[in-house]
């Protein structure tokens, strides 16, 4: 690992420079900024008291957010990430770094993640396996898989009424959607979701963006390619 601290959108995190995707972040100085752009509208235009940002890699979204004095939770089970996470957010209040993934219920679960390259990590081998960036480099971890129903009731009183979520976890992104449906069922929301096709398959699972809509009584409210918006 070779650890640095860059600059993204005018903001400072740190990465590991020595894997494809940390190395990428340093040279464009940051990535996905229309999403970013984007997801920074929405809190200022609708009122969001709560960012979920659930898969956040080195945490360019959150840091992005930080101005807007909303409380902001992230979830990341790969380890070198969550290492640079604590350093990057360790004097900001409203940032909780959680080392562990969202799911569809609590409890413990492999996660598969490549030292070469952060972006590919997921609860399927084959997902990761697949990423040319990862050299076919697979390490296997347990994390903690927590269910956003539960994780939010017990930890936050009064509940958020307008929730924003960033969600990009290589194919179990309906699980984690299934695992809040409780808490958005009683709430206002948006989510960016990604939608990989390529990942969705590896991981042996069976779903596309009519089911999301359709699961989650959902609109789409913008496209990005392979990632949409999508709330009620």
């Amino acid at each position: 690992m070779k650890e640095e601290l860059v600059e993204v959108f005018n903001k400072k995190i740190y990465v590991d420079v020595s894997e494809w995707r940390g190395n990428r972040v340093k040279e464009l100085k940051g990535t996905q900024r229309e999403k970013i752009d984007e997801l920074k509208k929405i809190v200022i235009e609708e009122n969001i008291d709560m960012f979920l940002d659930i898969g956040t890699n080195y945490g360019e979204f959150a840091i992005s957010l930080v101005d807007l004095n909303i409380p902001i939770i992230c979830f990341e089970p790969n380890p070198i990430c969550v290492e640079m996470l604590n350093k990057t957010f360790k004097n900001i209040n409203d940032v909780n770094i959680i080392n562990g993934a969202a799911g569809l219920s609590d409890g413990v679960k492999s996660f598969f993640y490549s030292k070469n390259y952060s972006g590919g990590g997921s609860f399927g081998k084959e997902v990761i396996q697949s990423c040319k960036d990862s050299k076919g480099y697979v390490s296997e971890i347990s994390t903690q898989v927590y269910r956003i129903d539960n994780f939010i009731n017990n930890n936050y009183h009064p509940l958020p009424k307008n929730i924003l979520l960033k969600i990009d976890v290589e194919g179990f992104e309906d699980e984690v959607l299934e695992g809040c449906k409780n808490l958005l069922n009683k709430c206002k929301w948006k989510a960016l979701v990604e939608i990989n096709p390529q990942a969705i398959k590896k991981a042996k699972k069976k779903w596309g963006e009519s089911d999301i809509l359709n699961n989650f009584d959902a609109k789409k409210y913008k496209d990005f390619g392979s990632d949409i918006i999508i709330g009620n």
